[in-house]
């Protein structure tokens, strides 16, 4: 039987409480690092308060990127399916809003939202691992968001390319050649003769 909402949650706060004693070095290098750019321009911040300072923000940091990884990772397979499948149409609509819509134009039914939420899904995890290291982590649905738009991006350049290569005719001026004239199964030689060859 699948977990309830509290026994995810419980599982959850685990999850916090490893990744926190698991990045104790990562949050250590980001506070030194935000420490330096603070001296650099203020060198009169220089100081054990200003450190203390720059290692809150990032914990607080760290504390934002974990929680978009265990919002994502308490979901399940559909659940996360289904909230990438309202992101896209969520996503397609802004798009519309603001005159952008060059790369969603062609998402018109829900089994193209599920193309794009499919595509979206394997960049989530990358995201996450990005987002770890950003000095102001996103929450979940901007990466959610971000993952949609990138896979309407690119599904909608592939298919442009593959339009473009399709369009080009063949012509005794120029010669120019498609992807399938140049193909394999167009140039290789035959394995066997042809019966007119043959007689």
């Amino acid at each position: 039987a699948a977990p309830d909402k509290a026994t995810r949650s419980h599982q959850n706060f685990d999850d916090v409480k490893e990744i926190n004693t698991m990045n104790k070095t990562a949050i250590m290098s980001q506070a030194w690092s935000l420490y330096r750019q603070t001296v650099t321009e203020y060198p009169e911040t220089r100081s054990r308060a200003q450190f203390a300072i720059c290692l809150k923000e990032a914990h607080r940091a760290a504390r934002a990127a974990q929680t978009a990884r265990c919002e994502w990772d308490a979901m399940t397979g559909e659940e996360k399916y289904s909230a990438l499948i309202r992101m896209t149409w969520t996503m397609k609509h802004r798009a519309e809003a603001q005159g952008r819509d060059m790369d969603t134009d062609w998402i018109v039914t829900q089994d193209d939202a599920q193309t794009v939420a499919s595509d979206a899904y394997c960049r989530i995890f990358a995201a996450m691992d990005r987002n770890e290291q950003r000095e102001e982590p996103r929450p979940l649905a901007y990466l959610m968001l971000s993952a949609c738009a990138q896979a309407a991006h690119s599904i909608s350049r592939a298919e442009r390319r593959h339009a473009n290569a399709c369009r080009q005719i063949v012509t005794d001026e120029d010669q120019t050649q498609t992807v399938i004239d140049i193909s394999a199964s167009v140039t290789a030689e035959p394995i066997t003769q042809g019966p007119e060859a043959a007689a």
